[in-house]
């Protein structure tokens, strides 16, 4: 089970502490910082394939423990590296909401990721092997009466 999908309330990885705010795709999930994606910093839906990669040349994201007075989702301190940042003035760090803040939406893309089809394996005659064992080596091939070597690419 990964760690985002955790649902001890003290875990550090767990929705309850990296999640943001609800999926605006399948409105059932919560969409949750990934802490492993570091360099590509990116948020990912709980239950369904909808992504959000945050800006590039961050240093760090973390999710804040204030709340949007708008919506109410969980603010994102991020922080840039020395010299990349978008913002005015040079600024390297700055909090904010993710879906009210003009700013950051401009920053972040939104992506779909692939989903996992569960593959069916275990069942009976199906997969490898399929419980034969080996045909030994065989015979050679019979040669029909009626065959012409002239009418194949055999020897080609």
């Amino acid at each position: 089970m990964p760690c985002t999908s955790c649902l001890h309330p003290t875990c550090k990885h767990s929705p309850a502490q990296q999640g943001v705010l609800a999926c605006p795709e399948c409105s059932v999930g919560m969409l949750v910082l990934d802490p492993v994606a570091a360099p590509k910093w990116r948020l990912d839906c709980s239950r369904c394939s909808f992504l959000i990669y945050l800006p590039k040349d961050l240093h760090s994201a973390k999710v804040s423990k204030e709340r949007c007075q708008e919506c109410s989702s969980k603010l994102l301190d991020i922080e840039w590296l020395k010299g990349k940042s978008p913002l005015p003035g040079g600024v390297t760090s700055f909090c904010g909401c993710l879906s009210c803040d003009e700013l950051l939406t401009g920053l972040c893309e939104v992506k779909h990721g692939k989903t996992f089809v569960k593959r069916g394996g275990g069942g009976r005659g199906r997969g490898r092997g399929r419980g034969r064992r080996g045909r030994g080596r065989g015979r050679g091939r019979a040669r029909d009466k009626n065959f012409d070597p002239r009418m194949s690419f055999r020897d080609f």
